[in-house]
């Protein structure tokens, strides 16, 4: 049985994914959300970040030192 060289390079290329039902979290400053996958993985990103990639509008947040 013969084997095609090239279908087995294009399935090495492949990206691995999983479906998950993550848990979010508001932080009280309502400023990041924290998503709980399996296996315990944290991720915590701004609010920003959801609504950029939603293409919402949002404010740019000033830090301290920029405003001085």
């Amino acid at each position: 049985m013969e084997t095609n060289q090239n279908q087995s390079s294009q399935d090495q290329g492949k990206m691995q994914g999983f479906y998950a039902q993550p848990r979010a979290y508001l932080s009280r400053d309502k400023q990041y959300l924290t998503l709980v996958l399996p296996g315990n993985m944290l991720v915590r990103k701004h609010v920003n970040f959801f609504k950029a990639v939603m293409g919402l509008p949002f404010e740019r947040q000033v830090r301290e030192a920029e405003a001085s």
